[in-house]
């Protein structure tokens, strides 16, 4: 233990799973109403938690029959943080009853996972994007994304759900359908193929970021025709939401407004520790833009096309010196993400792109 290494099967059960009779390798625990098992294959070093995976490659050892591994990757496996004293007691307590979330710990992250996404389906030959499903919120995660961006409309009926609109999905002519026909759909994406979805409410997105505690929910509800009810409405909704589940979830939802007004609305709801101005309804100056989000300590992100000509290099100083950061929307190229990464942009929203794109990038700076 003094090498950062701890017993897997105790801190398990420490961390309320309990041990299945059908597998020693497995264990289970309810996390929100959702049964969640942790499979160890120490064969394939992997570790699967429902249809999540982890690689736990170079983390384990075995001593004397126990199991050993790493205490940071127990930790992002089971959102635990693990303590040993002096006499090698061990406690392990939840990662929400002891981390504290700073004011925007979600852009130490460049990459927004638009819409959930691009769904990449090797089989059939697809790329699917807007899906807003729980594939893709899976898929990328497996593939490294920790923060989510995902559309919202209302039901007949008044629930949220993951969905660009009622033009494209759903039933393709504008209207919106009732939660139960949303709840059975076999949803689709952009392009259209014969490949089908999971649909999901936001209640779905967030019991997902309660088994992933380091997941991030970036909010896009629909402004356009939207009343200030609708939109308190329907902020109402995620805030009781998470709340049902667990004080501190609300902390990990970042909403998006994207009118000054806007932002009182939100604030009514909660106190939202990080908030994001997005660009493309207003038509202020990047120099008003930037006022207003300087203004408001919980403003900490701007978006914007990345065809925005107001925001120039002169501009993006400007915001940096207010301590506000510029994300770019939607990015699916390398090479609209390198030229506005060297530019001074600092991340993107993205249907294709994952972070391993920022690896390459980052290590490009240092090639001569």
């Amino acid at each position: 233990m003094d090498e950062g290494y701890l017993p897997l099967e105790e801190c398990m059960i420490l961390s309320g799973y309990t041990q299945s009779e059908f597998c020693d390798n497995r264990y289970d625990k309810t996390i929100a109403s959702l049964p969640v098992n942790i499979t160890f294959n120490f064969i394939g070093n992997s570790c699967r938690k429902n249809e999540y995976t982890f690689d736990i490659s170079n983390m384990l050892y075995t001593l004397r029959d126990v199991i050993y591994i790493k205490k940071e990757c127990l930790s992002a496996i089971t959102n635990y943080v693990y303590n040993v004293d002096d006499n090698y007691e061990i406690t392990a307590i939840p990662i929400t009853d002891t981390y504290v979330y700073s004011d925007h710990t979600w852009t130490d992250r460049q990459l927004i996972a638009h819409a959930g996404g691009g769904y990449r389906d090797t089989e059939g030959g697809y790329y699917s994007y807007y899906t807003n499903s729980y594939e893709a919120l899976v898929q990328n995660y497996n593939l490294g994304a920790r923060i989510f961006e995902f559309d919202f409309s209302l039901t007949t009926d008044g629930r949220l759900a993951a969905v660009h609109d009622w033009d494209n999905f759903a039933n393709m002519d504008g209207e919106p359908v009732s939660s139960e026909e949303w709840e059975t759909m076999d949803t689709v994406a952009k392009p259209l193929t014969d490949r089908t979805f999971t649909p999901m409410f936001i209640e779905d997105i967030l019991d997902q970021m309660m088994v992933n505690q380091d997941m991030y929910l970036i909010t896009d509800v629909k402004y356009d025709d939207a009343t200030q009810e609708e939109i308190e409405q329907e902020f109402l909704s995620i805030y009781n939401a998470a709340m049902a589940r667990d004080s501190m979830l609300i902390n990990r939802i970042v909403p998006q407004i994207y009118v000054e007004e806007m932002y009182d609305w939100i604030m009514d709801i909660y106190n939202f520790p990080s908030i994001i101005f997005t660009c493309y309804k207003t038509d202020a100056t990047a120099d008003e833009i930037i006022s207003f989000c300087g203004s408001k300590s919980n403003i900490h992100v701007i978006t914007a096309t990345y065809k925005d000509k107001r925001f120039d290099e002169e501009a993006i100083n400007l915001l940096h010196e207010n301590g506000l950061l510029l994300y770019n929307y939607t990015v699916s190229t390398f090479t609209k993400m390198y030229d506005g990464l060297a530019n001074g942009v600092d991340g993107i929203y993205s249907n294709t792109l994952l972070p391993q794109d920022f690896d390459v990038y980052n290590a490009s700076k240092y090639t001569p």
